[in-house]
C-alpha cells in the first residue's frame, strides 16, 4: 500500500544515492570521484556521486564513480535520459520493489539487483 492509513503519507521507491549525467563531468572530476580514469568512449550514463550509508544502494556495493548504465524492472529496461528521469522512474515503484541496474565500472560492466528503500511524501497542505 502506497499510502498509509490514517496519515497524509504516500510512499515512493528510493535509492539513496546522488547521482549527475556523465556529460556533466570532465575528466579530472570524474577521477578524484571514482579514483578512475575516465571511461573515453562513454557517452551516456549516470554517474554515482553520493551513496547513504547503511540504504539499499550501500548495502548492494555500489560505489562512487560507478557510472549507471541501464534499469530493468521485472526483465523490461526501463529507459530514462538523464538523472531526473531515472529518480522519477524509480519513484514510480513501491518500497520493496526490485530493480536491476547495469553498471560501468572501470572497464567491467556489472549488474547489481537492489530493492527500493522507502521515501515518504507528505499530502498536507498549508
Amino acid at each position: 500500500e502506497r499510502i498509509r492509513e490514517g496519515e497524509n503519507t504516500v510512499l515512493h521507491g528510493a535509492l539513496n544515492m546522488g547521482l549527475t549525467d556523465i556529460r556533466d563531468v570532465n575528466p579530472m572530476q570524474f577521477q578524484a570521484i571514482a579514483n578512475a580514469p575516465y571511461p573515453p568512449s562513454q557517452q551516456e550514463g549516470l554517474v554515482v556521486l553520493r551513496v547513504k550509508r547503511g540504504s539499499s544502494v550501500g548495502i548492494a556495493g555500489i560505489k562512487l564513480g560507478d557510472v549507471i548504465v541501464g534499469l530493468e524492472r521485472e526483465g523490461k529496461a526501463i529507459l530514462f535520459a538523464d538523472s531526473s528521469e531515472f529518480f522519477i522512474e524509480i519513484t514510480m515503484l513501491k518500497p520493496g520493489d526490485t530493480v536491476k541496474l547495469k553498471i560501468l565500472r572501470g572497464k567491467e560492466t556489472i549488474e547489481k539487483t537492489i530493492q527500493l528503500d522507502e521515501f515518504q511524501v507528505s499530502t498536507e497542505q498549508e
